[in-house]
């Protein structure tokens, strides 16, 4: 079985470091995106309802949506036997 990696581009980093935080009233640099159906409670405990696919957060929201999404991470572990 072979790993696949995506390469990252010098340009694509330059225009990552432009970007701000999806998450209204924040400009922030981005640090991660983030699949909302991966996150979906997490996402609707800390009250933001999002439409898109993925968002694109900083470091403070990201920190705040692996803090509500622990328990169901958890469980997903768990369930899957690791």
């Amino acid at each position: 079985m072979s790993l696949k990696f995506r390469k990252h581009e010098k340009s694509n980093d330059q225009k990552n470091k432009s970007q701000t935080c999806d998450i209204e009233d924040c400009s922030e640099p981005i640090f991660q995106s983030i699949s909302v159906s991966n996150y979906e409670k997490a996402l609707l405990k800390i009250g933001l309802d999002v439409k898109k696919e993925r968002i694109l957060v900083c470091k403070k929201h990201h920190k705040q949506i692996r803090k509500a999404s622990k328990k169901d991470r958890e469980i997903e572990r768990i369930r899957r036997g690791f």
